[in-house]
């Protein structure tokens, strides 16, 4: 069965096995529906998988009997508009990202939030992150705390710089003149666990906010 079809089932629960990519890649399936999901980590590390194999049961049986605690975490919603019209969409529960290609020139970006200008910069790529993608990243705890706030990071070799946290409501958008032509494609744009990336071309708008449908 397709995955994007597992929705339509109505399951009252989730169960992953796997790694943080599996995860994230099942709570974009879920993302619209609010089943709480289970992750089981089945390999040596993960943030967001807390749960160990021998513990599935034990598990199971706290959800069984009502004796468990459901751990919200708000999503991301990015959109790629290209020439006024919309290309292509994403849901993240981590991040989505801007890079460039291993030949590609650094980039000037514009951010705003809001429709007020924030930052203009040059970068090596951009990330705007959920507490969810922050933690797992950059905090290295196996529990990460989350909160309704979201990040928006930019890098350039060797140094990396945050932005203050956005409010629960918000949309950022980011304006970069050196993406690629559609010739000689150079940057790209997707949740940092989707591959092949979108390819990103001069004149494209990336922009990103909470979702209007239910976090998971």
């Amino acid at each position: 069965m397709e995955r994007a079809k597992l929705p339509g089932w109505k399951p009252q629960l989730v169960i992953v096995l796997g790694g943080d990519g599996t995860l994230l890649s099942v709570a974009r399936t879920f993302a619209s529906t609010g089943t709480p999901i289970l992750s089981v980590n089945l390999g040596s590390l993960g943030f967001l998988t807390e749960v160990r194999l021998a513990d599935l049961y034990a598990t199971l049986e706290g959800w069984r009997t009502d004796c468990h605690v459901i751990d919200a975490r708000s999503m991301l919603h990015a959109e790629l508009w290209r020439e006024g019209k919309l290309h292509s969409s994403f849901r993240a529960l981590n991040e989505v990202v801007a890079s460039k290609g291993d030949i590609a020139r650094m980039g000037d970006f514009v951010v705003e939030l809001n429709g007020k200008l924030v930052a203009r910069f040059r970068a090596d790529g951009v990330i705007v992150s959920t507490p969810t993608g922050l933690h797992g990243l950059y905090s290295g705890r196996q529990r990460p705390h989350i909160s309704p706030p979201t990040w928006m990071r930019w890098w350039s070799r060797p140094s990396a710089r945050t932005c203050s946290p956005c409010g629960p409501s918000w949309c950022a958008a980011m304006h970069c003149s050196q993406f690629g032509s559609k010739a000689s494609p150079s940057w790209r744009c997707s949740p940092s666990t989707v591959k092949p990336a979108v390819e990103l071309h001069l004149g494209d708008e990336i922009r990103c906010g909470a979702p209007a449908t239910p976090s998971i």
